[in-house]
């Protein structure tokens, strides 16, 4: 028995000796369960000790150990034993890592919530005060336990508490003084009255005046706090000076903290000290020079607006409010949509309707999608104030004018409030002005949008009635069954399910149940297993001869349909419906899955490849004849077999196409599974890099200055590729992979960059928004295909030389728009990130104003061309080929954010190319793309690992390619504007232009 109690402590002692951090922090994750089978005495008496002497690991470890200590009260004997606890969170108090400390300190709190307070004297106020002589680390840990330690303490040791802190607010170090700053009002929450004034005030006024603005900008956060614990004369004479002090800091961080005190100041004050002597300096701030400050104060403006007379609201504040109403700033103009209708209440309706309602519209229709939403949210709070009449005649336009918005959570955003505006409009108005509209949302190109209309249109059939509904309604949504594009014949599906219970059993019987049963006979499998769902619900709501004499039968001929979930929701309907007519197969999985044997929900529809339609809907439906049946449109590879995806990949120019990954699979389930090791930075490889970059493009322009003219071209490939490198080693600094020291990879990354006249920080900046967003149809800023609703838009120049430009190989240097559009525009860069931004921009005028000049004086005109530009353009021919290439394929979708799925996008959305071995050692294995999606923090030298390990693991689900000319032919050709349905269609998809015809007849298709 002995030997058996024994063993858990020391397999513990085992693992947390490890020489593998991981082990160890396995261990430290079932100290619980160790404490458990120990019991309570030998956990205080053994485990405790043990774990007091094991605080010298890694941060991450730690921090595990902090939380796990945390929660051990119960398991040492509960709060009298409580205090064995605090030795090993002292020490994890004074660690030099932050989150350590804080999660250290917290455990302390919660550990002596629960001690008895003879307890807490006798054990935390030496932690306290220990903590409070040691170190700066230890002693910004003890300014957080003073407001613990304060009221249990007896009298005469609370001065002693109150000295203490006191001094650590005069601290010589800027950390502890941050610090008590911090901590300074939850201490002076707990001490008496007579002390927040003798001690804590003065405190306060010294911290806001600190030579440091990290200081300050903590202290005035105090402000609120303790103006709320002293008399209005008390704030007037000593807090309210230091916040005007504060409001006018040459800090904006201060500045921005500051505002946000003033109406907490003002409601201590009173209305008419908040008139004098707060309303101008907030109004000072409602036009500081910073965005950040700006915004602040506008968040803040109804807050301050009830706490002044309503008189000095409108001559004072309305005037400033429709300034920022028109401010440059589009994140101060999204603050004042937030707030903007809060004020309606103070002003009045009549006020509100003159004042108020046409700043609401313009807001309603700023260029800023984010200050349409904000707006949108406060519809109804308008809807209250002003009154049908003028909702109809002012609000309902700009409304109607969002419905259609081109951002499509602007869109949502209207949906999600038509309910309310059908409440407030009445039946006869509300179909007037946006029955048709809730019509359109059905066909919508987004999900969540075609989604939201289901449930508006299930809302507004219940707001009006059964009868409204059958007239309105039902007609409308029934008409898309003929829809030529799947989805919105399921939409209709998920409409009539959501749409049966509102309506009257004749409507069911004489319109619905036709519909869904002509859904049953689709060629689309996904239409038909949704009808038979839908089916299955009806029979709930239909009259026994019904079931027997339409559902039934419906769904015993689905049983015998060739499609394995059109079965299994067949046969799953049926069971409900009454007593089984047919034998449904079901798809069975492989033992051990821990899946029910049922085939997962496809994402698109198979059509096949002998169905009819016009001759140039989509890549595959023009190019397929295949010998094994591949279905023709969407070309998605979620129900095609082995061989079938094989015929495809053939077709496509691909050495593989990937199985469907599946929806519960996250992108840090693929991240997991890579070796540790292909994380680690290495200094030498990195350094060796730009080496091989920096040399081997040396190398090419000695080879440029001696080649003959006729190999030239040659030539200008080699140097191309080899400032291909520079970019690598930049791409790689941009991404922190580089080196552990940011700053170094800041000056790296800029200094390869100038040469390419990239500057880095944009590119950074858009680069990691490319990464965040990979096959997003908006979102991604790298590349992703037009919208036929866009094209629409443009005039016939500009479709025209669209249509040059990408439609053809042309599309290999397309990076040239992409780097001039994207990177130095400084309107596309928030304040915060400007500066930076103009650095770069700085760094490579540079290399214009003194690079440039010099190769033109040393070699002529001729050779700034032959040494810089023709390189420069073979640079952009492989940045953009890697671009098109890695994450362009007929069989890939750019989804909608609604639809998007970080894991499928990363490993499946991106293709591994591989080219030949000369250039991939010259670009750094930048084409081994798909590990570097995964996970973009891998550095270059480690791809091909990381690479090895995905395909162990993940393979089955990865496209795979060598570059060859069908591949690019398909892309350049094929792959132009994005169809919900079927991925891409090209620009000539209605009727073949000659352009096209005459690319699809000479552009080499070998493999």
């Amino acid at each position: 028995m002995e030997d058996s109690t024994l063993a858990p402590i020391a397999l513990l002692i085992d693992s947390l000796r490890s020489q593998d951090a991981a082990q160890r922090l396995t261990s430290v994750k079932k100290l619980s369960t160790i404490a458990l089978a120990l019991g309570e005495e030998r956990t205080r008496r053994e485990l405790i000790p043990f774990v007091n002497e094991s605080v010298d690991d890694e941060d991450e470890i730690l921090l595990a150990l902090a939380e796990e200590l945390g929660e051990f009260v119960p398991l040492v004997g509960g709060p009298q034993h409580a205090h064995f606890l605090l030795p090993p969170l002292e020490a994890l108090a004074t660690v030099d890592e932050t989150v350590v400390r804080e999660r250290a300190v917290a455990s302390i709190c919660s550990v002596t919530a629960l001690m008895p307070a003879a307890n807490v004297q006798e054990h935390l106020l030496p932690l306290l005060q220990r903590l409070a002589g040691r170190e700066w680390p230890a002693r910004v840990s003890a300014c957080k336990l003073f407001s613990t330690a304060y009221p249990p303490a007896p009298e005469h040791q609370r001065g002693d508490l109150r000295s203490a802190f006191l001094k650590l607010c005069h601290d010589e170090t800027p950390m502890v003084r941050r610090a008590a700053a911090q901590a300074l009002a939850p201490f002076a929450e707990t001490l008496e009255p007579q002390h927040v004034r003798e001690d804590t005030l003065p405190a306060f006024v010294d911290l806001t005046r600190d030579d440091q603005d990290s200081v300050r900008l903590i202290a005035v956060e105090s402000a609120g706090p303790l103006a709320k614990l002293l008399s209005r004369e008390e704030v007037a004479a000593s807090v309210m000076p230091a916040v005007l002090q504060c409001a006018q800091d040459k800090s904006w961080r201060v500045r921005y903290n500051a505002v946000q005190q003033l109406p907490a100041l003002a409601e201590s004050l009173g209305a008419d000290t908040a008139s004098n002597e707060l309303l101008p300096l907030y109004l000072q701030l409602l036009r500081d020079n910073e965005p950040e400050v700006r915004t602040a104060a506008t968040s803040k403006l109804s807050a301050f607006a009830r706490l002044i007379p309503v008189s000095d609201v409108t001559t004072q504040l309305l005037p400033r409010v429709k300034e920022i109403g028109s401010d440059s700033n589009q994140l101060v103009r999204s603050a004042l949509a937030t707030v903007v209708m809060e004020l309606a209440p103070i002003l009045g309706k009549g006020d509100t309707v003159e004042q108020l309602l046409p700043l609401f519209l313009s807001l309603l229709k700023d260029d800023w999608p984010d200050v349409r939403l904000a707006i949108i949210g406060k519809l109804q709070a308008v809807n209250q104030v002003i009154g049908i009449e003028l909702l109809a005649q002012t609000l309902l336009p700009a409304v109607e004018d969002l419905a259609t918005d081109k951002h499509w959570r602007v869109r949502q955003a209207i949906i999600e409030h038509t309910p309310m505006l059908a409440t407030q409009l009445g039946s006869e108005l509300f179909q007037q002005k946006l029955g048709k509209q809730c019509m359109l949302w059905l066909q919508d190109s987004v999900f969540s949008i075609r989604e939201a209309a289901i449930q508006v249109l299930q809302a507004v059939a219940k707001e009006f009635g059964p009868e409204w509904a059958r007239e309105h309604i039902v007609p409308q949504v029934l008409s898309l069954v003929g829809s030529d594009n799947y989805l919105y014949r399921m939409t209709v599906l998920s409409a009539i399910g959501a749409l049966a219970g509102t309506v009257a059993k004749e409507v069911v019987h004489n319109s619905m149940l036709p519909a869904v049963v002509a859904c049953s006979k689709d060629r689309v499998p996904n239409v038909k297993f949704n009808a038979a769902k839908i089916l299955q619900q009806l029979a709930g709501l239909s009259d026994p001869p019904a079931v027997s004499q339409t559902i039934r039968p419906c769904l015993t001929e689905l049983c015998a349909d060739n499609d394995a979930d059109v079965r299994f929701f067949a046969q799953s309907a049926l069971a409900v419906c009454g007593p089984m007519q047919a034998q449904c197969a079901v798809r069975a999985f492989p033992a051990g899955m821990g899946m029910r044997p049922v085939a997962l929900r496809r994402t698109a529809a198979p059509v096949p490849a002998a169905a009819t339609g016009p001759a140039r809907r989509s890549v595959v439906a023009r190019t397929a004849a295949p010998a094994a049946p591949v279905p023709a449109c969407p070309p998605q590879v979620g129900y095609l077999s082995d061989e079938q995806r094989a015929e495809l990949a053939k077709q496509f120019g691909f050495r593989s196409i990937g199985k469907e990954l599946d929806d519960s699979v996250t992108l840090q389930d693929i991240i997991k599974s890579m070796p540790p090791q292909v994380f680690e930075l290495n200094t030498w490889k990195a350094w060796g890099g730009v080496a091989i970059a920096v040399s081997s493009f040396a190398a090419s322009l000695w080879l440029i200055s001696v080649c003959p003219a006729p190999l030239l071209p040659f030539a200008w490939a080699l140097s191309g590729t080899a400032f291909t490198g520079w970019f690598v080693v930049g791409h790689d600094c941009g991404h922190r992979s580089f080196s552990k020291n940011k700053l170094l990879e800041d000056i790296v990354g800029t200094l390869m960059f100038m040469p390419l006249i990239y500057p880095f920080e944009p590119w950074r900046i858009k680069h990691n928004q490319h990464h965040a967003h990979t096959n997003k149809l908006v979102e991604d800023t790298a590349w992703h295909p037009v919208q036929k609703e866009t094209m629409e838009k443009w005039n016939p120049v500009e479709r025209f030389l669209f249509k040059t430009f990408l439609g053809s190989p042309l599309k290999l240097w397309a990076s040239i728009g992409h780097w001039w559009i994207w990177h130095f525009d400084l309107n596309k860069y928030t304040e915060a990130q400007k500066p930076r931004v103009i650095v770069s921009l700085a760094a490579v005028g540079l290399f214009m104003a003194v690079g440039w000049p010099l190769l033109v004086y040393y070699t002529g005109w001729f050779g700034l061309v032959k040494y810089w530009l023709m390189p420069w353009l073979g640079y952009h021919f492989w940045m953009s080929t890697f671009t098109v290439v890695h994450h362009t394929a007929p069989h890939i979708p750019f989804k909608p954010a609604g639809e998007w799925n970080a894991a499928k996008a990363q490993l499946s959305g991106t293709v591994h190319c591989d080219y030949p071995r000369w250039v991939e050692f010259l670009c750094l294995d930048i084409n081994v793309h798909v590990p570097h999606h995964v996970m973009s923090k891998i550095p270059w030298y480690n791809l091909r690992a990381a690479t090895d390990s995905l395909r162990k693991n993940w393979g089955e689900y990865m496209t795979e390619a060598s570059f060859n000319w069908r591949m690019i032919k398909y892309i350049c050709t094929e792959c132009h504007v994005y169809d919900p349905a079927h991925n891409y269609v090209p620009f000539d998809h209605k009727e073949e232009e000659p352009f096209f015809a005459f690319q699809r007849r000479t552009l080499p298709d070998s493999m």
